[in-house]
C-alpha cells in the first residue's frame, strides 16, 4: 500500500488500473524478497512458528527479533527505495 499511495498518486484514469499498477509494484517486491531470503513467511525466515508461545519466547531469548528481524526489516527498506528509484517518474 505505501508503495502504491507514493507511487501512483492520481496517476491514473480509473480505480483498476490503478488498482493494477499497485498490485504490480506489491509483486516486484514480492518477487525481489523472494529471491533474496526464498519466502516472506515469518515462520520460514526465523526457523519458528511464532503463534507458538514458547517459539516466541525462544526467538526472544535469543535476541531474534533484533538481529535476524532487524536485518530483514532492512532489506525491505532497501528493495522499496530500489523500486521507488525506479517508477517515480513513469
Amino acid at each position: 500500500m505505501a508503495l502504491g499511495a507514493f507511487l501512483i498518486g492520481n496517476k491514473f484514469e480509473s480505480d483498476a488500473a490503478m488498482k493494477a499498477h499497485g498490485i504490480m509494484l506489491a509483486d516486484k517486491f514480492v518477487k525481489e524478497f523472494k529471491a533474496a531470503e526464498k519466502t516472506v513467511i515469518c515462520r520460514e525466515l526465523l526457523g519458528r512458528d511464532l503463534s507458538i508461545p514458547e517459539e516466541d519466547a525462544y526467538l526472544r531469548e535469543k535476541g531474534v527479533y533484533r538481529t535476524r528481524c532487524f536485518d530483514l526489516v532492512k532489506l525491505a527498506v532497501k528493495l522499496t527505495e530500489s523500486i521507488i528509484k525506479e517508477y517515480k517518474d513513469k
